[in-house]
């Protein structure tokens, strides 16, 4: 995705439960403290794009610790955050998938299911994880496919009453969609519409 891709800033903009490793001067507005410190272990949910840098970043880097006290430095040496797991990938989602992830509603747990987790795997990386949702992907791109597939085929068809059961049908299965499967459901269906066309005009 590019800097200025819609998808991406909404992307990182999701929260993310966080814990901070130390306490730290100025941050307590972040509580609803302002100009007091974030204690160490407080819990509180900040956007991916912040969390991901501060999850990478100890309160010693890029500082010439020549003269600190050694406890000071140890204080600090930590990350300034730990990335608590997300509901989105906690084990009640999981095993959810696991039991029969097509019936899902992706757009409930979270709209942008897989983009954050492509960015989610790379800070841990969990070939598990990993797995278990590009299954739910193949699983689920089968019915999206057969949704366009049938859509494309009935808006070209004067059977209205299946062209009506047809359209209520796919509504509510687009609902559940994330944002990545809704492209991949329009892109799918413009490739049945177009092969439809060839195959009717050659």
């Amino acid at each position: 995705m590019s800097y200025y891709d819609l998808d991406d800033i909404l992307t990182e903009s999701i929260k993310f439960p966080c814990k901070f490793n130390s306490s730290i001067a100025g941050l307590g507005f972040l509580e609803g403290n302002p100009g007091k410190p974030i204690a160490k272990n407080s819990k509180i949910e900040l956007p991916f794009w912040l969390s991901k840098i501060l999850a990478e970043e100890t309160g010693t880097d890029g500082i010439d610790t020549t003269g600190i006290p050694q406890n000071s430095i140890e204080e600090f040496k930590d990350f300034y955050i730990e990335l608590l797991q997300p509901p989105f990938f906690q084990p009640r989602v999981l095993n959810a998938i696991k039991a029969g992830g097509e019936t899902l509603d992706l757009h409930t747990i979270c709209p942008y299911f897989y983009f954050i987790l492509e960015k989610w795997s790379t800070i841990y990386n969990s070939d598990e994880l990993v797995d278990l949702f590009m299954e739910l992907l193949r699983k689920r791109g089968v019915k999206i496919s057969n949704y366009a597939s049938s859509t494309s085929m009935l808006q070209a068809s004067d059977q209205q009453p299946s062209k009506n059961y047809i359209h209520n049908n796919s509504q509510e299965f687009l609902l559940t969609l994330d944002e990545f499967e809704k492209k991949l459901y329009k892109t799918t269906q413009l490739s049945y519409k177009n092969m439809n066309k060839w195959l009717h005009n050659r």
